[in-house]
């Protein structure tokens, strides 16, 4: 409960931010909110506002964009290593969003744009650099602070952090690209994550792909001290073998918490295409081993903006045929049409208010999931343009991460591996039997040989026997072969 109310507040601080600056031009002033430095090659980048939990303001942004294009064409910057100034604490707690309803409410929508234009633009520079980005995420991390992460080559976790995408509970949506990122997830956990603003904890961070590494926070000098002493130029394998060298041994950390029988039900929960159905899946959870957690998503559904999240459910659905770009700019067109709404305005001053939920309710419009008609939602966000484009020039543009194999194997992926070899094993058995085929056991794959196979393909990556046993517990079953010899079934 205590470190309930301690997250509570540090969310409440991350809304208390009450100063409106000019957010067009760099000063001496910007530097002050983002420290950087350039040694041994390195290029540090240290988000500085500890005082408002280096929420990103428009100053911050433009800071941290201007750095980014300098150093993309610098022949001192050998990498890059991002990072917030009081490590173990926080890294980035999001936009500075109660600055953007203020100016919205003063008649300046303009300026308010002009944050998000900034903000997407930094985000899409900090994956379409050709040296290697570093996030070092010590902390706690939520909305902005993802967007200027998520999307980059290396995410590293470490026992401090905190990671969460409350947008839904302000009236707002999970935007900097976020729709990319959770669309991509295994299975439904990125919608659940999206919807809920579900916390993610230290190595659930990296189980979950949020993360590309874990280290822990005792291990972070030697590592900067690992990457500094690398020869320019530096190459992304350099910099995993890198990090993976100051990993650690996973055996005596909790699995992923959202894993095995609760992924299950996230999965069995989250896959409808409209929140009443979502909603109705969850009430018919009477498992013992789930329905305690299903209470909880529908409590927490039922605190969030209704609109946001039919919004959220879609733009999340819609954008796994979408490429980066395409999401960022899709972001801007919902973003203007969700910050003139009485819902992002009542979302943002509730929180600051600090009342209970209980006790004082956000005023939501509509009310209810009940009251939100979808195919009217998906007019006005979805079909009707927005006044403003988002200009972002894209020598790099995917829809598919181009480092993700520096992550844990996806559960597609594990699929793939998983009925190819079942697949073979059919093939092989309408053959003739030869000792070649008894010998490599050519009926099917095993849990153990899945993983060794993943930890090969890895390089002996920290967190694959973890994450392709949890996987294989899941969505296979053990049949016995033509040879006698038990292997794995990929069952949906």
């Amino acid at each position: 409960m205590q470190r309930a109310k301690q997250r509570l507040n540090i969310v409440r601080q991350h809304f208390q931010h009450n100063s409106i600056v000019p957010p067009y031009h760099a000063s001496t002033e910007d530097q002050d909110e983002l420290l950087s430095s350039e040694r041994d090659g390195v290029g540090r980048l240290t988000l500085n506002r500890p005082e408002k939990l280096n929420a990103l303001s428009a100053r911050m942004a433009q800071a941290l964009l201007l750095k980014l294009q300098e150093w993309k064409d610098s022949d001192q910057v050998k990498l890059v290593l991002v990072q917030g100034v009081e490590p173990g604490r926080v890294f980035c707690a999001g936009a500075d969003v109660k600055r953007i309803v203020d100016d919205v409410n003063q008649g300046d929508l303009e300026r308010a744009l002009q944050f998000f234009r900034v903000g997407y633009d930094t985000i899409y520079h900090t994956c379409a650099l050709q040296i290697p980005y570093i996030s070092i995420i010590d902390g706690i991390i939520m909305g902005g602070g993802v967007g200027i992460s998520v999307h980059a080559p290396f995410r590293i976790a470490t026992e401090n952090t905190v990671l969460a995408m409350p947008e839904t509970k302000i009236g707002f949506f999970p935007d900097v690209g976020s729709g990319f990122f959770l669309s991509r997830m295994d299975g439904q956990l990125g919608l659940y994550l999206g919807l809920t603003g579900q916390h993610l904890r230290a190595a659930d961070v990296f189980y979950s792909g949020a993360a590309t590494h874990y280290v822990p926070s005792a291990r972070l000098a030697e590592l900067e001290r690992r990457l500094a002493s690398l020869q320019s130029p530096v190459t992304h394998d350099q910099v995993n073998r890198t990090i993976e060298s100051c990993t650690a041994d996973l055996e005596h950390i909790p699995s992923f918490s959202l894993g095995y029988e609760i992924r299950d039900a996230i999965d069995r929960c989250f896959k409808f295409n409209s929140m009443k159905e979502i909603v109705a899946a969850l009430q018919q959870e009477t498992s013992k081993k789930t329905v305690t957690w299903a209470q909880e998503t529908l409590g927490c559904l039922n605190a969030m903006c209704p609109m946001s999240l039919t919004v959220t459910l879609q733009h999340i659905r819609s954008a796994t045929t979408l490429s980066l770009v395409q999401c960022l700019r899709r972001d801007f067109v919902l973003t203007q049409k969700f910050i003139i709404r009485p819902d992002m305005r009542q979302g943002v001053y509730q929180t600051l208010a600090q009342r209970r939920a209980q006790e004082s309710p956000t005023q939501w419009s509509p009310a209810t999931l009940d009251q939100v008609d979808e195919a009217l939602t998906e007019l006005e966000f979805f079909c009707t343009p927005s006044p403003h484009s988002l200009t972002i020039a894209t020598p790099l543009d995917f829809v598919q991460y181009p480092y993700r194999h520096y992550m844990l194997p996806s559960e597609a992926e594990i699929k793939q591996v998983v009925v190819e070899a079942s697949a073979a094993a059919a093939a092989a058995s309408k053959a003739p039997v030869t000792m070649t085929m008894t010998q490599v056991g050519c009926y099917g794959m095993t849990t153990d040989q899945a993983v060794i196979y993943f930890s090969r393909q890895r390089n002996g990556k920290q967190g694959v026997r973890q994450k392709v046993t949890e996987v294989l517990a899941r969505k296979t079953r053990i049949v016995p072969g033509p040879d006698g010899l038990a292997s794995l079934e990929w069952i949906e």
